[in-house]
């Protein structure tokens, strides 16, 4: 009996699968000045905020690492809220040069606008990309038996929700805590503490089969609508940023989880694609994964990484690992099936 094949495809969220809708100067700036903070003061410019947001962001990353995960484990810290919650507080303190109090309801109304939709937006590339892999997901046949998509990010526990915010399905999986011990750490974040359950929610496929017109009797297994994103790993759970290789591993380790035994033990082919050269290229690379560094511009600084290696979109990783499926279609016939997937499942 032949080892199962899986491909494990991860991708880098901010800058990569989102970005924000304005500058974050910005937002901070409308927020305060909405609330008329500080009091009897001039408005708050971007450009003010833009300077105190980089030092405070800077000062409170070397204080608390990890958005305050070892203190937060320690029970000494209440995690990335309390983390965020100071970063708004100092930066507009800064900002302003007032001793006045940041009122909490502007603390509170930053943080919520930065954990969905209202702050950050999709790259055009990623429904694409999305709608390749759930076609590819579905496909019986090819080199994998399994294909898993997920996030690989160094920030804290509120990607699921934006992407889910984004329209996106994100499944449950998330950072196995096997560094911390057997037992997984009720570590306070801003998903609640069920998400660190290993049960699989997914339903099992339908038997329904499909006939595409026109491209003869092809069988393809109609799900009940796959996840866009099957696991997130953050640095905040996984306990490791990148670009350390423990973070990738984490990500392995959650696929395999999910999976299963009779996939755990079988070939891996494991990828990831981010915008950082070194966090995401370099880092994956010497974690031993196939590193892909997404330029979406060309301007990138970093033109010495081989062309086979840099790519412009998203989409660009469904061509390279098309031509390693010997079992499915041409791309076109691919769009064919993905359309009669929807037509069934709508």
């Amino acid at each position: 009996m032949s080892r199962k094949r899986t491909l494990l495809i991860t991708l880098d969220a901010f800058e990569t699968l989102f970005h924000p809708r304005k500058p974050i100067a910005d937002l901070y700036a409308a927020a305060a000045n909405h609330y008329r903070f500080p009091r009897g003061a001039p408005p708050l410019t971007p450009e003010k905020i833009h300077s105190a947001f980089k030092e405070t962001f800077k000062a409170q990353s070397s204080i608390l690492p990890n958005y305050g995960r070892d203190a937060a484990l320690a029970g000494k810290y209440a995690g990335p809220k309390q983390w965020w919650s100071e970063v708004v507080v100092d930066t507009l303190a800064r900002a302003s040069g007032s001793r006045e109090e940041v009122p909490p309801h502007l603390v509170n109304t930053l943080l919520n606008r930065f954990a969905s939709s209202d702050s950050y937006a999709l790259y055009p590339d990623v429904d694409e990309f999305l709608r390749w892999m759930t076609t590819v997901k579905v496909f019986e046949g090819g080199e994998f038996d399994k294909i898993v998509v997920g996030v690989v990010s160094n920030s804290d526990d509120r990607v699921p929700a934006i992407l889910s915010s984004l329209g996106k399905r994100v499944g449950p999986w998330r950072a196995p805590q096997y560094a911390t011990g057997k037992k997984p750490p009720r570590i306070r974040g801003f998903e609640p503490s069920s998400f660190y359950s290993r049960l699989a929610q997914n339903p099992p496929p339908s038997s329904t089969w499909l006939e595409p017109s026109g491209k003869g009797r092809v069988q393809v297994p109609v799900f009940e609508e796959p996840n866009d994103f099957d696991l997130v790993i953050t640095s905040f759970q996984a306990g490791f940023e990148k670009p350390k290789r423990e973070i990738f591993a984490a990500a392995k380790d959650a696929a395999r989880a999910m999976l299963g035994p009779e996939y755990a033990c079988g070939k891996w082919v494991c990828v990831h694609a981010g915008d950082d050269y070194v966090k995401d290229y370099c880092a994956a690379r010497d974690a031993g994964w196939d590193a892909y560094f997404l330029d979406r511009d060309g301007q990138g600084e970093h033109r010495h990484v081989d062309r086979r290696k840099r790519i412009r979109s998203l989409t660009d990783l469904v061509s390279v690992y098309l031509k390693k499926y010997s079992g499915h279609p041409a791309p076109g016939e691919l769009a064919e099936l993905l359309r009669s997937s929807n037509r069934a499942l709508s």
